[in-house]
């Protein structure tokens, strides 16, 4: 499943970097999926998970079968939170974004973007596509 994603999420990226938006129908589901996966895999995603505050030294199979399930066990409802905001493609005329492991930026009107944001209480999600473009959500 998650090769499957990652492959067609990554061929819908290219299609946003060479602004051909919008995403339509099962297209859109899919990059929500294909974003979604890259919040449950994101270092932040992992360091707050309940479980991993459980671990114990040398349990390290059981460990990473864990957090699997731990990470797939969101995607479905982010996917359907994602997929149904409303999506903008944003450009600039500097360069001017960046981007990092954890790529999405879940932003709150009166948190701002402190890292405990998800997307249920973002006001926005923020993903840059290229130094000069975003997806916003």
């Amino acid at each position: 499943m998650l090769q499957r994603t990652d492959k067609i999420g990554d061929d819908l990226l290219q299609r946003l970097r060479r602004g051909e938006f919008p995403l339509l129908g099962s297209e859109r589901s899919t990059f929500a999926s294909y974003l979604a996966l890259q919040i449950t895999r994101s270092h932040a995603y992992r360091d707050a998970s309940e479980w991993n505050q459980a671990q114990r030294p040398g349990a390290r199979q059981r460990h990473l079968e864990q957090y699997a399930v731990e990470m797939l066990r969101p995607v479905g409802h982010l996917t359907d939170v994602l997929a149904n905001m409303r999506w903008r493609l944003v450009t600039f005329s500097d360069d001017c974004l960046f981007t990092s492991d954890a790529p999405l930026v879940c932003w709150n009107r009166e948190r701002g973007a402190d890292g405990r944001n998800t997307p249920m209480d973002a006001d926005e999600v923020r993903y840059p596509l290229t130094p000069r473009s975003a997806l916003v959500l």
